[in-house]
């Protein structure tokens, strides 16, 4: 599995750390090749999974959905998920 932080500051906070080693987890747990791409903009949080292989991409919709609403984030997922087998959702800040 590979993460990559995009304009992150050298120092991260506890509290982001933490949801970032959870989200980490969930997705490896289903797919332990996909590639986590978190960029951080002026307002939001955009998170990329591009799973392995597309079988996956239901399976990890299902559990960023739980995972979020858990903690009451609210998710705003992109339209074209299924066509470009990428996961792609902002969280607002």
């Amino acid at each position: 599995m590979k993460v990559v932080f995009v304009n992150f500051p050298s120092i991260i906070e506890d509290n982001e750390t933490t949801y970032y080693s959870m989200l980490q987890a969930i997705v490896e747990s289903n797919d332990h090749k996909a590639i986590i791409r978190i960029t951080k903009k002026l307002s939001a949080i955009n998170v990329r999974i591009s799973p392995s292989h597309p079988e996956y991409l239901r399976q990890l919709i299902e559990e960023m959905k739980q995972f979020h609403t858990l903690y009451g984030i609210r998710l705003e997922f992109s339209k074209s998920m299924k066509k470009t087998c990428n996961i792609n959702f902002d969280i607002t800040i």
